[in-house]
């Protein structure tokens, strides 16, 4: 599946995509079980091409889709942002 299906808004332009490129984007995408970290390097990408500031963090194939690892992201990303 191609970003441009699982994306359905288009992307922001003029005065939008201006201030999305004053933003930092942080993703965090773990590898294990129904985990798409494909799909996470592309909207890396995607943000990369238009300017967008972003880091993707994978988090390796220890950390499926569920509530132990959105637990573990939450309390690294929230305590940086303290």
């Amino acid at each position: 599946m191609s970003m441009a299906f699982s994306l359905p808004v288009p992307w922001p332009e003029g005065r939008q995509l201006t201030q999305l490129r004053q933003r930092y984007v942080q993703l965090a995408c773990g590898e294990g079980n129904f985990e798409r970290p494909a799909h996470s390097r592309e909207l890396a990408q995607a943000l990369t091409a238009r300017a967008v500031p972003n880091h993707l963090d994978l988090w390796g194939r220890k950390y499926a889709h569920g509530w132990a690892t959105w637990r573990e992201m939450l309390l690294k990303y929230v305590l940086a942002l303290a």
